[in-house]
């Protein structure tokens, strides 16, 4: 269950150079949950699924729960169109895709695919012929690319090689996940001060669950305040700020190491206690 708490807040960076009304509009997110990897703001679809239109043997038919036919020509393809389902002023920059095909083709051919979106190649894979011991593939991909807006998104995954004769086919099957991955920028944190204009108020018994615990919170005060930064030339997307608040919580059972992975580089990292709750807010000029 997801409640909403509307905040009005004043604070001040602790540099003495800016005072901002953080106004949570859609603002608290007092219960947070995981499901299936997905996070807030992703869009998760159902590719390849049985009604799939699936192009093989010069014949396009839905994909049903199995491929039955087999494919091994160039231009071969799997498309579906789902309309209205991208939010107005979203935009998605990574692409996660999980589904499984055969491929029962004889070493070592090697068969390539692109993955479109809206008519974009995004991305490309392959995979080697064994030979069909075993045929079964499961692949993972993620593909990072330019901002796919909607409203509607057309999925397709293309053949862009064709199996020399005698060396057997392969084929796709239902049952896929596709999650679009919002667009992020850099932001750039200021520690922040209330001004008591109204003094925000504690809030006890915030019910947080993420991929680590579930656990209750109690929000003591106003931390920081995070803009979207253009950071050496590469421009911003969001209009949105993240407001964050002082928490008090439990620790972690155990202390827990991670791998972090960005665009600054890759770290190993431990994590033991959660110290603040950020959401979304809007930033404007105090009078």
């Amino acid at each position: 269950m997801m409640m909403w708490r509307t905040t009005t807040a004043r604070v001040a960076l602790r540099d003495g150079r800016l005072s901002v009304p953080l106004v949570l509009t859609a603002a608290l997110l007092l219960t947070v949950a995981t499901a299936g990897g997905a996070h807030a703001g992703t869009l998760s679809l159902d590719f390849p699924s049985d009604d799939s239109a699936w192009t093989c043997q010069g014949s396009t038919l839905p994909l049903g729960e199995t491929g039955s036919s087999r494919c091994w020509t160039a231009g071969e393809d799997l498309v579906e169109t789902f309309a209205g389902v991208v939010p107005a002023g979203s935009s998605f920059t990574r692409t996660r895709l999980q589904f499984r095909m055969d491929d029962y083709t004889i070493a070592p051919t090697v068969n390539t695919f692109d993955v479109e979106i809206n008519g974009i190649v995004v991305g490309s894979y392959s995979t080697i012929g064994n030979g069909g011991n075993p045929s079964l593939r499961t692949l993972d991909l993620t593909f990072e690319h330019a901002p796919i807006v909607g409203p509607d998104v057309t999925l397709r995954i293309v053949a862009t090689s064709t199996v020399a004769g005698g060396l057997n086919s392969w084929t796709w099957f239902s049952g896929g996940a596709v999650t679009l991955i919002p667009a992020m920028d850099d932001f750039s944190c200021y520690g922040a001060k209330d001004l008591k204009n109204p003094k925000f108020q504690k809030i006890d018994g915030v019910s947080l669950e993420d991929e680590f615990a579930t656990r209750d919170a109690s929000l003591k005060k106003p931390a920081l305040v995070c803009l979207p930064v253009n950071r050496d030339g590469s421009g911003t997307i969001q209009t949105t700020a993240i407001c964050c608040y002082q928490s008090k919580e439990p620790k972690l059972a155990a202390k827990t190491d991670i791998t972090t992975d960005d665009t600054l580089g890759a770290l190993d990292i431990r994590v033991a206690k959660p110290k603040m709750l950020c959401v979304p807010c809007q930033v404007s000029s105090a009078p």
